[in-house]
């Protein structure tokens, strides 16, 4: 996905070492962690430059219901809260943490017809 030209952020309430090391290891564009305000942290994203008409958020919880009503595309993984999952345009068929992100990317890749170009063939 970053080789086809998408943005992967992480916002996250938590803080983790491993957690920003695996990402950080895939080449996340960018990594928030300890967040406590997840809208507000929208609001920094989109003054410097994020357009939410073109932005997908995967969330599971409560404290990202604000931020899913303001972008294009809520998603959400498959046991994620029922007010998640009411406001979702797409739940995927995984858990949170067992492929859920990478199930919405590639059905993303594809639906642009991203998914099996030579990049694909490569770390």
């Amino acid at each position: 996905a970053i080789k086809e030209g998408f943005r992967i952020m992480i916002i996250t309430g938590g803080k983790s070492e491993g957690v920003r090391e695996s990402f950080t290891r895939l080449r996340a564009t960018a990594f928030y962690d300890s967040v406590s305000d997840k809208s507000s942290k929208l609001d920094e994203l989109i003054a410097g430059g994020l357009d939410p008409t073109r932005t997908a958020y995967m969330g599971d919880d409560l404290p990202d219901l604000r931020v899913m009503q303001r972008v294009a595309l809520p998603c959400c993984p498959f046991d994620a809260a029922e007010e998640i999952k009411a406001i979702s345009r797409f739940v995927s068929a995984k858990n949170g943490g067992h492929g859920c992100v990478r199930d919405l990317l590639e059905q993303a890749l594809k639906v642009q017809g991203k998914w099996l170009t030579e990049g694909a063939h490569h770390w």
